[in-house]
């Protein structure tokens, strides 16, 4: 009896898949590395581990695998078109984006989507998976504090403005804009368009209408500029941007939110100040002036968000917020302005909203109400960008006097204990 299994696609997606006996709305494996030429690595609980030792993927091996993920990927179109996508990954781009359902191997209804890349590696070809769960977080999952999920609802029932999450690769950017879309479709009769490269999460229509569209080649619109400005003509509401990665898109971005529409976008930055400047940066110096009024005007909000272990080694979420207000629009319009000018704009209006990440880091680490809450001065430090000004902050505190106090066990009060894990 051979008991070796059949290495192709449905194997990998079996691994995935395997942890909905656990719990849907928790992601033990996150990510899946296939290598040629390499043993099969994958994410477990924020680790990466060997899979299998015993398994070396061949060149063909990773060939085969790549072949059956874009016939099942791109199952609608010729084949013609399926050997060009192929084509175009071996000899031109070298790395393909998508995002797809895991097919379950039974044949029922899949639980889980993985956002995947292919790429080019020492003359042979990896991909890698990440699973993105189905189940969709309201903001109040989100854990944030309870004055700012209020903010970010208030503002999602504006009817024109630039909403935008900010944060390093993996700080759960996706996470925080699906349950601000999740929000506004379960409380308001809207047209919502996502533009995305890949779709990420599927939102299925509840009090809104959701229109989803892919970016790239063989997909929806070919890039997100066109997507853009095809949506404003297609009567939206709000229109979700998966990333501003250049000038062009970032420009329609603005003339969208200054035209009666609410626009969520992502950006990789690490705080709100780097945002603001990112944004202003991506355009010419002679176009500076425009793009500093449009902000001031259309600016609604930025939340820069990270992800730390909490005192019982759980990811939670920290973050910085930005709102809207007179003080960072007169900030915008001056001829010069500097990331300590918008952070200490922003440590001076508290009260009306906003909140640095350093007084949020603070307020994480004196948490005693719920310990699945509560953060030690160490993992504080390794994620600010200011850890002179933490400290300073921290100095009159009995928490950061008694860091070898023992740590408190409280049972998780929340079903999404794990949501951070991926």
């Amino acid at each position: 009896m051979n008991d070796t299994p059949k290495i192709n696609f449905q194997y990998f997606c079996d691994i995935l898949n395997s942890q909905v006996t656990e719990d849907k709305k928790k992601i033990i494996f996150s990510d899946l590395h296939l290598r040629g030429n390499k043993k099969i690595y994958i994410r477990k609980n924020g680790i990466l581990e060997p899979h299998d030792e015993k398994i070396i993927l061949s060149h063909t091996d990773i060939l085969n695998i790549i072949q059956e993920i874009i016939d099942y990927k791109y199952k609608d179109i010729p084949k013609e078109t399926k050997d060009l996508i192929l084509n175009d990954l071996k000899n031109n781009s070298k790395e393909l984006d998508m995002s797809l359902e895991l097919p379950m191997k039974d044949g029922s209804k899949p639980i889980f989507r993985a956002r995947l890349n292919i790429l080019k590696t020492n003359g042979t070809y990896g991909i890698v998976l990440r699973v993105i769960p189905t189940h969709h977080m309201t903001l109040d999952d989100l854990n944030l504090f309870p004055e700012h999920t209020q903010i970010i609802k208030k503002m999602l029932k504006r009817k024109e403005g630039l909403i935008l999450i900010t944060g390093q690769t993996g700080s759960g950017k996706s996470t925080t804009m699906a349950a601000m879309l999740n929000e506004i479709n379960m409380t308001a009769k809207k047209h919502i368009i996502t533009i995305e490269d890949p779709i990420e999460f599927y939102h299925h229509d509840k009090k809104s209408l959701i229109t989803h569209r892919e970016v790239g080649p063989y997909s929806d619109t070919i890039t997100f500029e066109k997507g853009i400005r095809a949506a404003l003509r297609e009567d939206p509401d709000v229109i979700q941007i998966g990333e501003m990665r250049d000038s062009e898109t970032a420009l329609s971005a603005l003339q969208a939110a200054q035209t009666g529409h609410i626009v969520l976008a992502t950006l990789h930055t690490n705080n709100c100040a780097e945002t603001i400047l990112r944004l202003i940066d991506m355009f010419p110096s002679e176009k500076t002036k425009g793009v500093k009024n449009s902000l001031a005007n259309s600016l609604l909000m930025i939340v820069s968000q990270r992800l730390v272990k909490n005192i019982k080694g759980k990811y939670i979420l920290v973050y910085e917020i930005l709102t809207k207000h007179s003080a960072i629009s007169t900030l915008l319009i001056k001829d010069d302005f500097s990331k300590q000018m918008i952070f200490d704009t922003m440590a001076s209006k508290q009260e009306e909203g906003m909140l640095p990440l350093n007084y949020c880091l603070k307020r994480r680490i004196e948490e005693t109400n719920d310990y699945n809450m509560k953060i030690s001065v160490e993992a504080a430090k390794e994620i600010t960008y200011d850890e002179k000004q933490l400290t300073s902050l921290l100095k009159n505190s009995a928490i950061i006097q008694n860091t070898n106090s023992p740590k408190v066990s409280i049972k998780p009060t929340s079903d999404f204990d794990n949501k951070w894990d991926n």
